[in-house]
């Protein structure tokens, strides 16, 4: 799809191109790269909810997430590579979201 940004994240969702689904997970993904704080104000309130279920209890290992690749296998197409990708990018999203809202609840 190419997104590479929080706010296009919040553009394709907008679109209709995201579930609330993929939208939630996107951002929380997106926390791996992006600050945290940066990412918050563009959540969309109908996903604060489910947003903050998720991040509320990290996974404790990338492994314990699991991905579906719901499109067509092409040659050199990695599944394995791939899943890890995102699961690395869940698992580092998910801390980064849950040690910043507990400083922002300490603060």
């Amino acid at each position: 799809m190419g997104i590479t940004t929080p706010a296009e994240l919040i553009d394709a969702y907008a679109r209709g191109m995201l579930t609330s689904h993929e939208m939630v997970v996107s951002l929380i993904q997106s926390a791996a790269t992006f600050a945290p704080e940066a990412i918050l104000p563009l959540v969309p309130s109908e996903l604060m909810s489910e947003f903050q279920e998720r991040i509320a209890h990290p996974p404790e290992r990338p492994d314990s997430v699991r991905f579906a690749f719901m499109g067509a296998f092409t040659d050199g197409f990695d599944y394995e590579e791939w899943e890890r990708e995102q699961q690395d990018a869940y698992y580092d999203g998910a801390w980064c979201w849950h040690r910043f809202l507990i400083a922002k609840k300490q603060a």
